[in-house]
């Protein structure tokens, strides 16, 4: 996989899916700016993370991310308005953000759309998970959180030298 190129070893997801990633995250986000959101890319590929479910509530429709993970993604308070995406601003036509906000490109400018995270990360949701809310939760076992990549590829590449050796 090119886009969730993380999740390579263990994937749940095949080239038809990435592809399909790709092409979301494009709508919202152009290519070249998305290269300097390496976190939120993280969390836009989560269907394709081995351990997913771990993280999902299907009777409520929530996904849980980590605090941490927000922080990271957020670069800043999570109860307030963040300047991390602005220079790029957020795609807006054929998504569902309200055509007032947009200015004459048809971008806009999240910090003056999103008064906090959990809106702008639920307006711009997940692939295959758009029914589900996404929430923010103490650091724990029970939450997603991009350092679950590390710790997964380590493990897998470590069973992959004990087999050769």
């Amino acid at each position: 996989m090119k886009k969730c190129y993380k999740h390579n070893e263990a994937a749940c997801c095949n080239i038809i899916n990435d592809v399909a990633i790709s092409e979301y995250i494009e709508s919202y986000i152009p290519e070249d700016c998305l290269r300097l959101f390496p976190e939120l890319e993280d969390l836009l590929c989560f269907g394709c993370s081995s351990d997913e479910a771990n993280f999902r509530d299907d009777d409520n429709m929530e996904i849980r991310i980590c605090k941490s993970f927000a922080e990271e993604i957020w670069k800043g308070d999570l109860n307030e308005p963040s300047t991390r995406f602005d220079g790029c601003g957020l795609l807006s036509e054929d998504n569902n953000f309200s055509k007032n906000d947009e200015d004459e490109f048809g971008y806009i400018i999240p910090s003056k759309v999103f008064s906090n995270f959990e809106e702008f990360i639920n307006a711009l949701k997940i692939p295959y998970y758009e029914e589900y809310k996404i929430t923010y939760v103490d650091d724990g076992d029970d939450c997603f959180n991009d350092k679950n990549y590390i710790k997964d590829n380590i493990f897998i590449f470590l069973m992959i030298i004990l087999i050769f050796l």
